[in-house]
């Protein structure tokens, strides 16, 4: 083989090492957007789901109702502060590992926190139900009760959607949030109905919640990987 050969057959196998090694810029991008966008449709759905809520509410408890359910689903939101702090840094941890069983390893170890993290917090809304009842001017404590087991679940889920975000499943992450929407306006109206009142109001926020954790798919699962766990 000639040398001129030799040169030509080397630059056509680095050229085709690069193209194989190129990493895929453009899908990537386009899987971003294409997500974000996404994501803006479902928050928009649930803007409008929330606001449908409100008038419901409100249309059937009536205006001392009305306050109470708020300040009871209030203190929920108050909540997601740390829903959020750990739904983003479980996405982060998730989206920086390349292996299946890493990514299985950070949900395991976050979702480990976040239980403990959530019913240490739910424990303490329990314990403190009568004074927060007081405080708020609620009419019954069983409404800080409701509360106390929607927080419980409330904090898990976040590492559960930031498992979703990180692997990039935008699609099933917004179906998640819109279905959280869903139930609890479906909820409300029905147990409002029914006649439970304020305590349907709040009973249907801690359904919704319980529903999305258990339906925030896809999931590696509950399984803690022991020695191989990531430390974050």
């Amino acid at each position: 083989m000639t040398a001129m050969s030799k040169f030509a057959l080397r630059n056509a196998v680095s050229e085709e090492v690069r193209v194989v090694t190129r990493p895929p810029v453009k899908t990537v991008r386009s899987q971003l957007l294409g997500g974000s966008l996404t994501l803006l449709a479902g928050s928009g759905l649930v803007g409008v789901t929330n606001l449908v809520y409100n008038v419901v509410t409100a249309r059937l408890l009536g205006p001392a109702g009305f306050a109470h359910a708020t300040s009871v689903y209030t203190i929920l939101m108050l909540m997601s502060a740390i829903t959020l702090s750990f739904q983003v840094v479980c996405a982060k941890y998730v989206a920086n590992h390349a292996l299946a069983e890493d990514k299985a390893a950070v949900f395991a170890r976050l979702h480990q926190r976040a239980w403990v993290a959530g019913i240490a917090i739910g424990l303490l809304l329990f314990l403190l139900r009568h004074v927060i009842t007081n405080y708020l001017n609620l009419p019954d404590p069983l409404l800080i009760s409701l509360l106390a087991l929607g927080t419980a679940f409330y904090i898990p889920l976040g590492v559960r959607r930031g498992y979703i975000q990180g692997i990039h499943s935008f699609g099933p992450l917004a179906v998640n949030f819109m279905l959280e929407g869903v139930v609890r306006l479906g909820g409300a109206f029905l147990l409002i109905s029914m006649g439970l009142g304020v305590k349907g109001a709040v009973l249907a926020s801690v359904i919704a919640v319980i529903v999305t954790y258990f339906t925030a798919v896809p999931s590696p699962g509950f399984t803690w990987h022991g020695s191989r766990g990531i430390a974050i």
